[in-house]
């Protein structure tokens, strides 16, 4: 303080990630003598123009004492989640510095921008770009010259919530076949979603193929995989899988559907 008097400097203190120093520091109270060194010189200007505290939600206010509450004061500005849109626009953004033209495909920057904007992600951009990242790398080890929606979804199964053996088993065949047809529909097309319509001839195809009759109930059980979270549903026409590459999907899909067919374990 003696310093930024004697330079005629104004300081503004802007701590980031509060609540976490909150939390891992719960005996050091940082907020009360920051609030007040204001006070050490009662009666001159201060350097110290004011803090600003940033964190991830409100309820780090709850760990502070009442000193450090009542200093703090109450002018709190609180940003809401980034919108799919925004995200869209930020990775984008990212895009243009970090790729080739033309290097991340549209349906997998839409899928990208779908997952972050939404739970459990919830419009964290760290985690957007980090699928964006991540996505790149596969590519290029893949030997691919473009990212597409099924090396985002197999990123995302890897680091985040994703299909399990244990959800595919619990299925009975007609919605394994739908799922199957899903998959074949979404690999076929390259894009992030698919029409229902689209499914629908795709399962009619599947049911030929191993043998089964559709089921009536086609839709009703299509509606329980979206359910289940193993469906993602923006609109009749958008329809997809976030948490599994199609690929490796459609593999064990494929597997068991057979070995159902053949009446073995």
């Amino acid at each position: 303080i003696e310093y930024l008097k004697l330079e005629n400097m104004f300081l503004l203190i802007t701590f980031d990630e509060i609540d976490y120093f909150v939390q891992i520091n719960p005996k050091d109270h940082i907020i009360y003598d920051l609030t007040r060194v204001t006070e050490t010189s009662p009666g001159e200007p201060s350097p110290i123009i004011g803090e600003i505290f940033i964190a991830r939600s409100l309820r780090w206010r709850e760990q502070l004492d009442p000193r450090e509450r009542s200093t703090l004061g109450l002018g709190i500005i609180e940003f809401p989640r980034y919108t799919g849109r925004q995200i869209r626009d930020i990775l984008s953004i990212r895009i243009e510095e970090a790729f080739y033209p033309e290097a991340v495909s549209e349906e997998a920057l839409d899928l990208i921008s779908e997952i972050t904007a939404n739970p459990p992600v919830n419009g964290d951009i760290r985690v957007g770009l980090d699928l964006l990242y991540y996505a790149g790398n596969l590519a290029e080890s893949r030997g691919s010259n473009k990212i597409l929606p099924d090396h985002v979804r197999k990123v995302y199964s890897e680091i985040g919530p994703s299909i399990t053996t244990e959800d595919i088993i619990s299925l009975n065949m007609d919605e394994r076949l739908i799922l199957l047809a899903l998959v074949r529909s979404l690999k076929l097309s390259g894009s992030a979603y698919v029409g229902l319509r689209d499914i629908y001839r795709s399962y009619k195809i599947v049911c030929e193929e191993f043998d089964v009759k559709p089921t009536e109930k086609f839709e009703e059980y299509l509606q329980d995989l979206i359910y289940r979270g193993l469906v993602d549903m923006k609109s009749l026409t958008e329809i997809g899988i976030s948490g599994a590459s199609v690929i490796d999907l459609e593999d064990f899909l494929n597997s068991l559907a057979e070995r159902l067919r053949k009446g073995t374990n």
